[in-house]
């Protein structure tokens, strides 16, 4: 006999295919919200730092700023011993308040910063016009400065200012009457000798070992001179200058620096240039004619 026929079993429907998504493992999680987090963070110290600058107009709202933030919270004390430490902004500043606070807590606080004795930090320095500035210390350069931060105060490297100093205090009023005033002109006067042993060479032409700032120094330096002795009960002031060596020499070559190619050629390397006009031939003039009176 024939084997039966086999029943074949129905055909099951297949199964609906079930789409798996895929599921981040805990460690992808985790590094992306560090990832997240990591970014809020550095947006926020972006945000934090440039909030710490301020940009400026001009020169003049940069160091009104720099007054309330760094002098206006200290005594004129405190300010005195920066300048003296060589601090750029705060010499900055210093000259800037003597010279042009003329009216309100400039004033007043310039002042106060002559009484504490900035007149003989300004000298010291100059004193030393025959050493170098310290290569390795970070220098405040004020050119091109527009904005504020924190870390901003630096060395000195511009000499002039010191010059600017004294000048302002004895041309602004800030020695309280007029007698004292004349006694700050002489202790200036007899201080001048070292000032002027480096002024008076024209041929090498350096000052704290620059060319340059032999040229920056030069301006403030004549115009000092004519400060000292502008008005004419100022005799003995005068005859204290005419003692210095080499200072009436150099006042008379001075006004004919014109003809000498390697004077002017230097006059105009350096941005002292316009303000030099060659020594303020009117200013020396003035001072020649005052000194030989003396002489």
């Amino acid at each position: 006999m024939g084997g039966k026929n086999k029943r074949s079993k129905p055909e099951q429907p297949a199964e609906p295919q079930r789409r798996v998504t895929p599921r981040l493992g805990l460690g992808r999680a985790v590094k992306s919200a560090a990832l997240t987090t990591c970014l809020i963070l550095s947006l926020f110290l972006i945000m934090y730092h440039l909030s710490s600058y301020k940009l400026y107009s001009s020169r003049d709202d940069f160091l009104l700023d720099a007054f309330a933030r760094t002098f206006e919270p200290i005594a004129p004390e405190d300010a005195v011993d920066r300048v003296r430490r060589g601090l750029g902004l705060s010499t900055h500043l210093a000259s800037y308040i003597i010279n042009e606070g003329s009216k309100g807590k400039q004033f007043a606080y310039a002042k106060g910063v002559v009484d504490a004795g900035i007149v003989s930090v300004a000298i010291e320095h100059l004193n030393n016009c025959g050493e170098g500035f310290d290569s390795g210390q970070p220098k405040f350069r004020f050119r091109g400065l527009t904005k504020w931060s924190s870390d901003i105060e630096a060395y000195v490297d511009e000499p002039s200012l010191w010059l600017g100093i004294l000048r302002g205090s004895i041309s602004k009023g800030m020695a309280h009457g007029k007698r004292k005033n004349f006694y700050m002109k002489r202790k200036i006067a007899k201080a001048f000798g070292p000032l002027v042993d480096c002024m008076r060479d024209d041929t090498n032409r350096v000052s704290f070992q620059s060319n340059e700032h032999w040229h920056h120094l030069l301006p403030s330096f004549i115009e000092l001179v004519e400060d000292l002795v502008r008005d004419n009960d100022e005799t003995e002031i005068a005859y204290i200058l005419v003692r210095h060596e080499g200072l009436m020499e150099l006042l008379a070559r001075c006004m004919f620096w014109i003809y000498r190619p390697d004077i002017t050629k230097e006059v105009g390397r350096y941005e002292s240039g316009q303000d030099l006009q060659i020594a303020k031939v009117t200013g020396v003039t003035k001072s020649v004619a005052t000194l030989r009176q003396v002489y």
